[in-house]
């Protein structure tokens, strides 16, 4: 990366204002977003829409929201551009920056391309939205291998362990390891009708438990992380306090309270009182009748934001940044943006993916397709 590119921890691009009592907010500032000529066309966009926001308020939460509109306007497009190649060979649509942004691999020689996709929860059977996301992350593969001539190396997880898992094996009075090895093998199946290639690698969850536990103790010991109950929660606030930005993709969500229980999965500890609002597990003290391995907090699970961090670090990361990180888009917030933080925590570092990419929803009668919605048509059904 460019040496004047190396975030500084605790030395923020931008004057920050956490208006989180509601507050007078800084409009200058914001005026100073919008009409940065160095700043993406798109950054700007971003930023007038924020202002209009809070000049013009018309929801009974509005110092609420005018305050997370701040904080949005503050993170929006903080990213550190990899080393020139010039000319590049694409753009890219960046989610880091909502905007098109040349493509430079990490690789020295500019020719080994590191890609990390967000894989299935092995639960029930894939439908036509997972299809096109694992559909289009495979045609990105093959024009970067095919057309570009890049080596690709890419790798896509299987969560094997999570709460729906947990909740669906217990309806179905098997075990989670059972139902998750019945829905991933047919998830594969659904992938080689639709003629998807295989992933460089496809890590379970269950298979890095170990790493997972090991991830976590070092954002412990580098003070983003506290254990309670036999839980560990990641620390928003401290993280925060030493000059890292949490909620780089989608910083006007924080604060979701549907979003943030979404992501904490159904089995989420009800007793526990968290330091922040914002905080959310990096490991779960396990209840009766889930699975459990063996850590120095007890016995408990991974949380589901974790296994990603760790399962790139233990893959393709090293230590370093990776090229690409895609996922569904509903994944930006809260699971990206954790795994973001997660990874800046592990590596005290600023920058650990350069590109992330988002495949958008496939809608069905103006509704999203979702399991959750039960709108859904499985891949099965539609072949």
């Amino acid at each position: 990366m460019h040496s004047h590119c190396q975030f500084a921890v605790g030395r923020p691009l931008l004057q920050r204002t956490h208006a989180r009592d509601g507050t007078a907010l800084d409009k200058q500032r914001l005026d100073f977003l919008a009409s940065q000529p160095t700043r993406s066309a798109a950054r700007s966009r971003r930023a007038r829409h924020i202002r209009t926001a809070l000049v013009t308020p018309n929801a009974p939460h509005d110092k609420q929201m005018a305050a997370l509109s701040e904080k949005a306007a503050a993170v929006f497009g903080r990213w550190c551009r990899p080393c020139d190649q010039s000319p590049p060979k694409l753009h890219i649509y960046n989610s880091l920056t909502r905007s098109k942004v040349p493509f430079y691999p990490i690789d020295p020689s500019g020719q080994r391309v590191t890609m990390y996709v967000c894989g299935p929860t092995v639960y029930d059977a894939a439908h036509l939205g997972h299809a096109r996301t694992y559909l289009q992350f495979d045609v990105i593969r093959r024009i970067l291998r095919d057309v570009l001539g890049y080596d690709v190396v890419y790798v896509m997880n299987v969560t094997d362990v999570d709460d729906k898992i947990i909740v669906r094996s217990q309806e179905r009075g098997i075990t989670p390891e059972a139902l998750a090895r019945e829905w991933e093998r047919k998830f594969l199946e659904d992938m080689t009708s639709l003629g998807v290639e295989r992933p460089s690698a496809m890590p379970r969850v269950t298979e890095y438990v170990p790493e997972i536990v090991s991830f976590v103790e070092t954002c412990i010991q580098n003070g983003f992380a506290y254990e309670d109950q036999g839980s560990v929660y990641f620390d928003t606030r401290a993280f925060e306090s030493k000059g890292h930005d949490y909620g780089k993709l989608c910083p006007e969500n924080i604060g979701n309270q549907g979003l943030m229980a979404e992501g904490e999965g159904k089995l989420a500890s009800t007793t526990f009182t968290k330091r922040d609002d914002r905080d959310f597990a990096l490991w779960k003290a396990s209840k009766p009748g889930e699975p459990t391995w063996p850590s120095p907090w007890g016995a408990g699970r991974p949380g589901w934001h974790i296994e990603c961090s760790a399962m790139i670090e233990h893959t393709i990361g090293h230590g370093g940044p990776i090229d690409i990180h895609g996922g569904g888009v509903d994944l930006k917030f809260p699971h990206h943006d954790n795994e973001l933080a997660q990874q800046e925590a592990f590596c005290n570092c600023r920058q650990t993916v350069n590109y992330f990419a988002h495949t958008g929803h496939l809608h069905i009668r103006g509704l999203k397709m979702s399991k959750s919605l039960k709108n859904f048509i499985t891949i099965r059904q539609a072949l």
